[in-house]
């Protein structure tokens, strides 16, 4: 069935349009509205992307409207439109002294700066991700080559998995429209072979069931984050980030991360020195 929010969203934007159900209707070449009704009262099947991107030329919806639409309905960026948000941002995020990721709703990351290429060069997991065949962040942190699982110490480690497990519960507050998705039924299916994965996923799914207080969703905009130093395995760079949506099209969202301690901010200063 289509979610609410994508039948509530469009029948919001076509009276923003001064659109009646009819005009929209015979617009797409319907003979009657019907159809219409009934994907804005969310009482039919999820239309396909077809369908939609013909609604949206009918609206006349602008950019951050449609990215709005198809965020609602759980619309997959194509590559095209992962190339565009790209073209769309690069002249900021290039200038950026840290690390920026940029990745779509479903967390695949589709782009990351010059200075995250720098600092993650080694993980070879994450330079695997293309534009044409972005890698999911979640695939990424439960990898056994992702470094923090070789290198950290015990407690680190048990840093990371709370980082982990914070992830987790934000993916699973996220996504809670999408769990009958493809996509997300082959991405857990993939993942719930890994050991690490079962155990956090269980805990995540537990806080989800038992609707505990879970502060973690509330501020799923900021975390922190520890990176295995680029150029010596026993050191560390130490992270805040920030998420933040792209307004044109808010199915993307842009992570900045910003230096914790001086020895990450120093790293970067010079850095920026060579």
């Amino acid at each position: 069935m289509i979610p609410a929010s994508f039948g509530g969203l469009l029948k919001d934007l076509r009276i923003r349009k001064n659109l009646t159900q009819q005009d929209v209707a015979y617009a797409l070449g319907w003979t009657e509205p019907s159809r219409l009704s009934r994907i804005e009262q969310g009482t039919t099947h999820k239309p396909t992307r077809e369908t939609v991107d013909k609604l949206m030329q009918v609206l006349q919806l602008n950019d951050s409207e449609q990215g709005q639409l198809l965020l609602a309905g759980g619309y997959i960026p194509t590559s095209e439109e992962i190339h565009k948000i790209q073209r769309l941002i690069d002249p900021f995020i290039s200038q950026w002294k840290y690390p920026i990721y940029v990745y779509d709703f479903s967390w695949r990351i589709v782009y990351l700066n010059e200075m995250a290429q720098k600092v993650l060069h080694h993980y070879r997991v994450l330079n695997e991700s293309s534009k044409d065949s972005p890698k999911h962040i979640l695939e990424i942190l439960f990898h056994p080559d992702y470094p923090p699982h070789k290198f950290l110490h015990r407690l680190e480690k048990q840093e990371f998995h709370d980082m982990l497990l914070r992830t987790l519960i934000q993916f699973v507050h996220a996504q809670k429209e999408r769990t009958r998705e493809q996509w997300y039924s082959s991405l857990i299916g993939t993942l719930i072979k890994n050991s690490l994965f079962r155990t956090l996923w269980q805990e995540a799914k537990k806080h989800e069931l038992l609707n505990k207080d879970i502060s973690y969703a509330d501020i799923a905009n900021y975390d922190r984050e520890i990176i295995i130093h680029p150029e010596d395995t026993k050191k560390r760079l130490q992270f805040h980030f920030l998420m933040v949506p792209i307004i044109q099209d808010p199915r993307f969202i842009i992570e900045f991360y910003f230096p914790l301690d001086e020895v990450t901010f120093h790293y970067f200063k010079n850095s920026q020195k060579e």
